[in-house]
């Protein structure tokens, strides 16, 4: 789709969404603002890659990992949000 603004939902179909798969929303150019559910632990490997237009991510307090490359060519990305502490996010940017 071309939504520019997504909220991750909490729960699909019943069960918690706890991952953004690698690749998820690559090149996504219309993507400005994401925010992640309350149960997503984890960011695949180059999960927002060329989403050039991202400006503003809201990572949860949940999130424990972020895969390499998670945000990589996102050359628009000024407003990281950390509500919590990532463990891990070796190359992620």
């Amino acid at each position: 789709g071309n939504e520019s603004v997504i909220k991750i939902l909490d729960y699909y179909g019943g069960v918690p969404v706890n991952l953004i798969d690698t690749n998820a929303f690559e090149n996504h150019v219309d993507l400005r603002m994401i925010t992640l559910g309350r149960y997503v632990s984890g960011i695949g490997s180059y999960a927002f890659h060329g989403c050039y237009n991202l400006n503003t991510v809201v990572i949860t307090d949940s999130v424990v990992s972020i895969g390499m490359g998670a945000f990589y060519a996102c050359s628009s990305l000024t407003n990281i949000v950390f509500e919590g502490t990532v463990e891990e996010c070796q190359n992620c940017l």
